[in-house]
């Protein structure tokens, strides 16, 4: 994977934080009437705390989304290849990593010890590729590839204390890493 350039986000971010023309109108509808959740409990008001488009690009569909580092971070993973990290807070961007295939979904290792001399947060990407990449999303790099699938990949998940990592792949297969 490529790093995108600390201070030069446009070809990942592409507009990413113009608003859509309406969502001033929007916030403020949203302030006034609280979107409303049927429970079992009955109905509970929920709030949009942020919203933004992440990119302008035809094929940026977010074919996954998590929220990581105890819900500071809003992880994407995009079909224009790329997989962007944003701070919760106004959806800033924190990070983005340039693949060269369709990211379908990326996960992030929740223990946060040291894998493949990495010694941060390490995420599991698989997409439109046989290959599961593991990567240091503060840096970048490739931290190791996981082969044995022999199709694409559409699902990763890694167990709570982050020794094993489970992806699923259009080969009918699921496969149970111990990394």
């Amino acid at each position: 994977p490529q790093q995108q350039e600390q201070h030069n986000p446009q070809e990942c971010m592409q507009d990413a934080h113009h608003h859509h023309p309406q969502q001033q109108q929007l916030r403020q509808q949203r302030r006034e009437d609280q979107d409303v959740l049927m429970g079992a409990a009955g109905a509970a008001a929920c709030e949009v705390l942020h919203s933004c488009r992440v990119t302008q690009s035809e094929n940026g569909i977010t074919n996954g989304i998590e929220i990581c580092d105890s819900g500071s971070c809003v992880m994407a993973s995009n079909n224009d290849a790329w997989l962007r990290l944003f701070d919760v807070e106004g959806m800033r961007p924190r990070q983005c990593i340039k693949f060269p295939f369709a990211v379908n979904y990326a996960t992030l290792r929740p223990d946060g010890a040291p894998l493949g001399g990495c010694a941060g947060a390490v995420a599991a990407v698989v997409g439109d590729d046989p290959l599961t990449w593991l990567v240091d999303c503060r840096s970048g790099a490739e931290v190791m590839k996981l082969e044995g699938h022999r199709d694409y990949s559409f699902a990763a998940e890694w167990h709570p204390a982050g020794h094993l990592l489970a992806t699923g792949n259009q080969d009918s297969t699921t496969r149970v890493w111990d990394v």
